[in-house]
């Protein structure tokens, strides 16, 4: 298949390297080992570049980042494409405890970009758990990454060190990690 390919082109090849642009525009070259480790040459923006590039996260009542989320017509990407809207709404309405997970843990072919976004983003994508968790109740947050996945895990326990220390109210994301 076409994963067999891949394989195939990368061993005959060693090492790959891709120049990714962003939607910030930003662009570097990145090292995509045969083991799927991704190292990027520049380190990630720390709490107050965030601030500067991003500002503060807004703050909605709850419900309202459902509501955004419904009008984009968000769907899930697991093959169902079930509108995210409707798993929240149940979720809000349960009586359970909602867990907010962020599958960082790619597995495209020749893709990095979940690395690429952590590594130099982490408190985006924190402060975005950070949001789910407040919409739907949850006081843990996890994000799932690969293992071996150090560069990764690296950037957000520095991000996420420096968010606990800034005094932000939010759930401690925890890390797990699981085989490539």
């Amino acid at each position: 298949g076409l994963g067999d390919v891949y394989k195939r082109q990368v061993l005959e090849r060693g090492a790959l390297e891709r120049s990714v642009v962003s939607p910030f525009g930003l662009t570097e070259p990145i090292d995509c080992e045969l083991d799927g480790a991704v190292r990027l040459p520049t380190l990630a923006e720390d709490a107050a570049a965030h601030h500067r590039h991003f500002g503060s996260a807004p703050t909605l009542s709850r419900g309202a980042l459902t509501d955004l989320v419904a009008r984009a017509a968000l769907t899930g990407r697991g093959g169902a494409h079930f509108p995210v809207a409707l798993k929240w709404r149940a979720v809000a309405a349960s009586e359970g405890t909602a867990v907010v997970v962020a599958n960082a843990a790619e597995s495209e072919p020749a893709s990095a970009k979940d690395a690429v976004l952590l590594q130099r983003f982490p408190h985006l994508v924190l402060d975005g758990l950070a949001a789910c968790a407040r919409e739907l109740g949850a006081d843990t947050t996890i994000v799932w990454l690969h293992e071996g996945d150090d560069a990764t895990l690296d950037a957000l326990r520095r991000a996420q060190a420096e968010r606990q220390g800034s005094g932000l109210t939010e759930p401690r994301a925890q890390f797990a990690i699981g085989p490539a």
